[in-house]
């Protein structure tokens, strides 16, 4: 969810994913044993990069991997998350994620979508990859 949307197309693009995404938790009448798929193979995915520029305020993003291009849900793969404060899609303000690819996660204040202030990232171990301090996009001015 986001705080709000300025690119009415934009804002359709995220009234259809609601809709059908509702329909897929609630389905009228499926077949037993069968998945209903929100989404046909011919339709297209909403890419980030097209939409990015919309998203503005909190929210949390979720990013999917189609195995073989195919949007079925049953053919996802998560691949991250990441929620704060956003500004035309880049991190700003205290941001939070975590890889469900290596299980690495960070969390810190940001501006431009790079680190500033406040910040470190850890391995999938609890060890840190980066030393929390503060930051100047990738260089640690202070270690805490």
């Amino acid at each position: 969810m986001t705080e709000s949307v300025e690119n009415k197309a934009h804002l359709e693009l995220f009234k259809k994913s609601t809709e059908e995404y509702q329909a897929w938790l609630n389905p009228k009448k499926a077949a037993k044993g069968l998945i209903p798929n929100p989404r046909g193979k011919t339709d297209g995915f909403i890419q980030f990069e097209d939409i990015k520029e919309s998203i503005n305020g909190f929210a949390r993003i979720i990013s999917y991997k189609a195995i073989n291009g195919n949007p079925s849900p049953e053919n996802n793969e998560l691949e991250s998350i990441f929620e704060g404060k956003f500004k035309n899609g880049l991190k700003e303000g205290y941001c939070r994620g975590i890889s469900a690819i290596n299980g690495s996660a960070s969390a810190g204040f940001h501006q431009n979508g790079v680190p500033h202030g406040k910040w470190t990232a850890y391995k999938y171990n609890g060890e840190f990859s980066h030393p929390e301090g503060l930051y100047e996009g990738t260089t640690c001015t202070k270690n805490i």
